[in-house]
């Protein structure tokens, strides 16, 4: 097959061919694919339309730097300005062609001013010398055969509609067949360059409600007319922004606030046309934690899943008189996180229904994701709610990879919409999945069903997180040790301070490595190879090279020597580590897989499990004494532990100005990360005499503790930047 180069004259901008060859990789823009080469046996990449549209515009303009401005005005017409789309496409299509933003040998950047095409476009020709049209005209009997395949392909395919259409026992329930929700275009909702997340559209699509973060962390809700782009402030007080739901039927709008430990439900009515009433608060529920998921019946009732007095719980509240009761509570084997209520009521052939049905999804004991389909008590407003005495009947859907889910419910009642944070899939109510074509190298949150159901609303999230090594005595001279324009954190000083431990989501997952310090050069000790989405921070052996770590709180140690890495995996959910014993060979584990969130010693030969106490304390620590310290806000707490039974009533040993942001426990003391006045200092609390005093002042707040090394005078530091954008995903039927 014969092959030429287009020209690489920039001001001759000639029609891309459908099929063309470009760096050694086929691109079929009709089929949004490319391929390395013409090999078969390679998987082609699925380009989406607009990532094709913005690689066929630099093919066109071949050898030119072409603007961001040109290509979203190109690629975006209408939309407003977001450089995050337009990285989000340079960085799939590098991954295509194995390039990267380093070598930027296909796709090359020019800061401030745009992109160009490295390579030259080379066209595909048909043959059109006599002996290629010969060599095409040699293959005998081809067009017979085709002819005959497709003869009996036709008598297969209507064999095989009659025998559906007809054949008593083909299901005919369109619950149990997934229509795939096909990408035809991705567009920003906002582009204002702020951190804005948690997207939802009204009922009638005209509004967009969304949070916006300030820079001190703290949130507002905002509503975008979609007609218009022009934006909205709805809530005057920057507050605690936790979670929004409009209704189903009118455009009324709920948002949750997180009120220290108790949780305010506002309401706002927008009117016909479009003017915000006044915030309503009609819901105060005092007591809560950990704020997971709301939903609601207008005019009827409130669902809502939270935590209280230490038990994951899903509340019904009545909106006419405020009755409360409890649904479901979290047991050791189901832990619910996430939940989405259907909308509407089915009443089969009239009858009364208890129809109003609600997902929920939550971690069973080997932190699984079960996914529970519960059928709500009829609701029935002259009734006590706790005179009802019914509770929700619960059928269990499927059981997913041991990952932390977010979950939205179809219009159409059939499908739901799953994410794991890498991808986006559809489930129906038999538990079968079907993968959503969205390839992304940032978090998925948030994602939402737009009422028709043609549109997909998520938030994407990518957090930069680097390390700085500087020493105690002179914080301020910081230089930058690791640096991979993704998650680098969670550093564990090695015990001779040459080198430290820590993870990295390079590759777009955790995995474990470890980096000396002199050399500079990095060393990969565990891969990760099922790709589980959370591996619990590394912990150093203070006296030899053994590091702890988990996948999913099962238990790994590593072994390391010069030339190889010793790896023991177990399979049972112990926890996570976060200290070794002195003097043993045992860990300080936390452990979520029963009710509550406990704190205990696991024993490695032996693999026991040893529970001291529940607490709700951010950190736990052991002094050389193997005394258990936790450590909240604000206090340390000593907890007196007799025959492995931690009393409750923890002795408070200090109580610091300010708050804890982190905290780390070395043979002399217990050092805090303290943040008081926007000021950040690193401060210690002696063992030896109970004595408190500041060690050092850290450069800004931008920087939080990573680990420390006092005999080496050594300090890892952590900085850590998150962009969100928020996204528009459009179907095409």
């Amino acid at each position: 097959m014969g092959k030429h180069i287009l020209s690489d004259n920039p001001s001759t901008k000639k029609p891309l061919p459908e099929r063309f060859m470009l760096a050694g990789f086929l691109v079929d823009s009709r089929r949004g694919e490319i391929v390395a080469g013409q090999d078969k046996t390679q998987p082609p990449h699925q380009i989406e339309p607009k990532v094709m549209a913005v690689l066929l515009l630099l093919a066109q303009h071949h050898g030119d730097v072409v603007s961001q401005e040109d290509i979203f005005t190109q690629v975006w017409p209408g939309s407003v300005f977001s450089p995050g789309s337009i990285q989000r496409c340079i960085t799939l299509l590098r991954k295509a062609f194995d390039d990267d933003a380093k070598r930027q040998d296909v796709i090359v950047t020019h800061p401030k001013r745009g992109y160009s095409l490295k390579p030259a476009v080379e066209s595909l020709d048909l043959p059109t010398n006599k002996k290629e049209l010969e060599k095409e005209q040699e293959k005998p009997d081809q067009q017979p055969k085709v002819l005959a395949l497709s003869i009996a392909g036709l008598a297969i395919l209507l064999f095989l509609f009659f025998f559906r259409t007809f054949n008593p026992f083909s299901p005919s329930d369109p619950a149990t067949v997934i229509t795939p929700f096909e990408i035809s275009q991705m567009q920003p909702i906002t582009a204002t360059g702020r951190n804005e997340y948690f997207s939802r559209y009204s009922a009638d699509n005209r509004y967009v409600a969304f949070i916006r973060q300030d820079d001190n962390g703290l949130d507002s809700v905002w509503l975008k007319i979609v007609a218009s782009d022009e934006l909205i402030l709805l809530t005057k007080q920057p507050a605690d922004v936790v979670s929004l739901r409009w209704s189903k039927t009118t455009n009324t709008l709920l948002y949750v606030l997180q009120q220290g430990d108790d949780i305010s439900v506002q309401k706002i009515q927008l009117s016909s046309t479009g003017e915000p009433a006044l915030p309503v608060e009609i819901l105060k529920h005092p007591n809560l934690s950990r704020f997971r998921g709301i939903d609601w019946q207008p005019g009827k009732a409130l669902y809502y899943l939270a935590d209280e007095q230490g038990q994951t719980r899903l509340f019904e509240t009545r909106l006419s008189d405020g009755q409360r009761r409890i649904l479901l509570t979290g047991q050791s084997g189901f832990k619910p996180y996430g939940m989405a209520l259907s909308s509407h009521i089915s009443v089969p052939n009239g009858a009364a229904s208890d129809g109003q049905e609600m997902v929920i999804i939550g971690f069973n004991q080997a932190l699984q994701t079960v996914v529970k389909l519960l059928k709500l008590p009829s609701f029935d407003s002259s009734n006590s709610l706790d005179s009802r005495g019914k509770k929700p009947q619960t059928t269990d859907l499927a059981l997913l990879d041991p990952n932390v889910y977010a979950i939205d419910w179809h219009p159409h009642q059939r499908t739901f919409l799953l994410s794991d944070g890498n991808q986006l899939m559809q489930m129906d109510k038999n538990g079968q999945l079907s993968k959503i074509n969205f390839e992304n190298f940032s978090y998925i949150r948030y994602p939402h069903y737009s009422h028709q159901g043609k549109g997909i609303t998520l938030t994407l999230e990518k957090t930069d997180s680097d390390l700085w090594l500087t020493s105690l005595t002179t914080p301020q001279l910081t230089q930058k040790v690791i640096d991979s324009n993704t998650l680098d954190y969670a550093p564990t000083l090695s015990p001779d301070g040459t080198q430290f431990a820590f993870i990295s989501q390079r590759k777009g997952y955790p995995q474990l490595y470890v980096h000396d310090i002199k050399s500079k050069k990095n060393r990969l000790i565990y891969q990760n190879p099922r790709q589980e989405l959370y591996l619990a921070p590394p912990v150093w052996h203070p006296t030899d090279n053994r590091i702890a770590s988990a996948i999913n709180d099962k238990p790994l140690l590593i072994t390391l020597t010069a030339e190889q890495t010793q790896l023991n995996e177990f399979d049972q959910a112990f926890g996570h580590p976060l200290q070794w014993y002195p003097a043993e060979n045992a860990l300080l584990v936390v452990n979520y897989s029963d009710k509550v969130q406990y704190f205990a010693k696991w024993t490695i030969e032996t693999q026991e499990l040893t529970p001291f106490t529940e607490s709700s304390d951010l950190q736990a620590h052991l002094n050389p004494q193997g005394e258990l310290l936790t450590v909240s806000n604000q206090e340390i707490r000593r907890h007196t532990v007799t025959d492995d039974i931690a009393d409750d009533k923890a002795a408070v040993l200090f109580t610091v100005e300010g708050q804890i942001i982190t905290s780390l426990a070395k043979d002399d003391g217990l050092y805090l990360h303290i943040s008081k006045d926007d000021i950040q200092t690193l401060w210690v609390f002696a063992f030896a005499d109970h004595s408190f005093h500041k060690v050092q002042s850290l450069p800004d707040d931008t920087y939080t503790l990573g680990d420390l090394h006092r005999r080496h005078n050594l300090l890892l530091l952590e900085t850590q930047v998150v962009k969100k954008e928020i996204l528009l995903l459009r179907g095409d039927r």
